[in-house]
């Protein structure tokens, strides 16, 4: 089983540079599968562009997910052409990325990556290209991000730089959670206690004084209804007082923002609005679509969105840490929750259900 840690980080130019070779590479695969120059084959992709100046500043696992992205979204949309009646949705093809902001996925590979307690040092090829009008090349062949977090017992299988939204980078470890098998084997080694002991009911703990205290196994359940002003009502099974979850906090610190997305584009679509009947009546020439102001805007937009996403990530771990304390202090074996099925809003036409959750709340007065 893996998990995720997601580490916000400051762009360097050396996180850019390999960010923007992979977007660069990402188009020129693109390019040759709507030309029909190359089949949707990642071995094929791979040796058509052997000699790429973008694939040879990259790993070859780095470049080999790459071709993975543009293929899979393209066997997505054949497939979807063939069988419209399997998907609920509509799926269009991998579209190209923008010039500005030509930045993708870089995966680094276990052999790539190296700890130092909280510092994390990822390596790249020695030998970069460079060419006229590219860009310079790096003395470094070493990115070294410290997390400020405790990382040498983690078993790191990847690590990701992710872009979000063109100018913030997110770090993201992957690791493999340990089976409950080996956890009970460290847990033997450690404290000394038989297999036999472990099957009871009961783990006996000494303290200092002598005294012994048994841990009963779990037997309770805990329900947690989701709502509007009042995030999650918890109830707990024997327990006579319920416990709620105050998601008015959450909510101011959204609706702020989302109105101010909701006047940012109104201006947007004014803006294009006037250029399409400009174009229309051949005054493109005269009065020239003003670019600068929709650029300025779509950052804006970007920018807002990222927060909220930041706001709605922090708010659901801290919920979170406050239910699984509870759990541990009434000793709750099973956690019962809504079914998201049911409660997503379906009018907003949102195919991601966890987006249909998050955007309920705000909906509804």
């Amino acid at each position: 089983m893996h998990r995720c840690l997601k580490i916000a980080i400051k762009p360097s130019r050396e996180i850019r540079w390999l960010c923007f070779n992979a977007g660069k590479l990402f188009n020129c695969a693109n390019y040759l599968i709507k030309t029909g120059t190359a089949k949707p084959n990642i071995y094929e992709l791979y040796n058509k562009l052997s000699s790429n100046f973008f694939k040879l500043n990259l790993h070859s696992q780095t470049t080999t997910k790459i071709f993975s992205h543009v293929v899979r979204g393209c066997l997505n949309f054949f497939d979807y052409l063939k069988n419209p009646h399997k998907y609920p949705h509509p799926v269009k093809p991998p579209k190209f990325k923008s010039k500005k902001n030509c930045f993708h996925i870089v995966s680094f590979p276990k052999k790539c990556v190296k700890i130092d307690g909280s510092t994390i040092t990822l390596c790249y090829p020695k030998n970069h290209r460079t060419g006229k009008g590219r860009r310079k090349k790096s003395n470094l062949n070493f990115i070294s991000i410290n997390t400020n977090l405790d990382l040498s017992q983690l078993d790191i299988s990847e690590v990701n730089i992710v872009p979000k939204y063109g100018k913030f980078f997110e770090l993201q470890i992957i690791y493999k959670k340990k089976k409950k098998k080996e956890r009970k084997k460290e847990e033997k080694a450690e404290s000394g206690i038989d297999a036999q002991s472990l099957n009871h009911s009961y783990v006996l703990d000494s303290n200092i004084n002598g005294e012994k205290n048994f841990a009963f196994k779990r037997n309770r359940r805990m329900a947690l209804d989701p709502g509007v002003s009042n995030f999650f009502s918890v109830v707990i099974e024997g327990v006579k007082k319920g416990f709620l979850i105050d998601g008015r906090i959450w909510k101011s610190l959204t609706t702020f923002r989302l109105k101010t997305i909701s006047e940012l584009k109104s201006r947007l679509d004014s803006i294009l609005n006037k250029a399409k009947k400009m174009a229309q009546e051949s005054l493109i020439f005269l009065f020239p679509a003003p670019y600068f102001l929709v650029h300025r805007l779509e950052e804006k937009i970007y920018r807002l969105w990222y927060k909220i996403a930041k706001v709605n990530e922090d708010f659901a771990h801290k919920v979170a840490k406050y239910i699984l304390a509870l759990a541990l202090k009434y000793n709750v074996k099973e956690i019962v929750i809504g079914d998201g099925f049911r409660n997503k809003n379906k009018p907003s036409g949102m195919r991601d259900i966890a987006n249909q959750l998050w955007m309920k709340p705000r909906m509804e007065k």
